[in-house]
């Protein structure tokens, strides 16, 4: 298979783990969103994960845990601090608090991932 055949491929599954993380982060947040602090610890985790599952498919079975749980922390810090400040600040919408917190929780989850399929992919193509 030819190299842009298969990141193709491998950015197609990339995505769908996207997508299923977005989700699960989204009802995580709704659920716990009564709660102050309670949503950051849950998509930290969330976000690992999903590091994880994504670099699977790019990196194979070399890829470790500890491995995601670093590069989602540098990106995580370094693109959504504010988003995170944002998430914790939405109790200030009252009743609407948990729809915003969704909000941003999907946000901050869809805009991480797709940062970590990037990063990932520029590492394939500096590799070939």
């Amino acid at each position: 298979m030819e190299f842009a055949e298969e990141l193709r491929q491998k950015r197609k599954r990339a995505e769908e783990w996207v997508n299923g993380y977005t989700a699960a982060g989204v009802a995580a947040v709704v659920v716990v969103s009564p709660v102050p602090g309670a949503a950051t610890p849950i998509l930290c985790g969330i976000e690992a994960t999903m590091c994880w599952n994504i670099g699977k498919q790019y990196r194979g079975d070399a890829w470790t845990m500890a491995d995601a749980k670093a590069v989602a922390g540098l990106i995580g810090l370094a693109a959504f601090t504010g988003q995170i400040i944002a998430l914790e600040a939405a109790l200030l919408l009252g009743p609407f608090a948990p729809i915003g917190k969704a909000a941003i929780a999907g946000s901050i989850i869809k805009g991480m991932g797709k940062l970590i399929v990037r990063h990932f992919e520029v590492l394939a193509e500096r590799a070939q």
